[in-house]
């Protein structure tokens, strides 16, 4: 998966509650950035040493899906192995708790 920033959390947490797909990498073009608990994230660099299905794209904006796209390409990836579709809602579910009215 590429995108760490909220996009990607979320797709981490629902790609990891189904069991038919494995997360192999997060990855994130300024990794040092990004400190989960519960994942590592890795710089584009790590592409070259894995075997991947594809790459979901885990942004919310359409122009930097594109850029991502791009770099992607030029690093050797297949544009038919890279999926991006525009996030339907982007929430966390703390948030979710907030809102609701609930606080831990």
């Amino acid at each position: 998966m590429y995108g760490a920033g909220g996009v990607g959390r979320d797709y981490y947490q629902q790609i990891s509650e189904y069991g038919s797909c494995e997360i192999v990498a997060w990855i994130d073009s300024n990794y040092e950035q990004y400190h989960y608990a519960y994942c590592r994230v890795w710089g584009n660099d790590i592409l070259e040493e894995l075997n991947f299905d594809v790459i979901v794209v885990a942004v919310s904006k359409e122009d930097i899906a594109c850029s991502i796209l791009s770099d992607l390409c030029q690093l050797g990836v297949e544009g038919k192995k890279i999926i991006w579709k525009k996030p339907q809602k982007v929430c966390n579910k703390m948030e979710l708790t907030e809102k609701a009215g609930y606080y831990n």
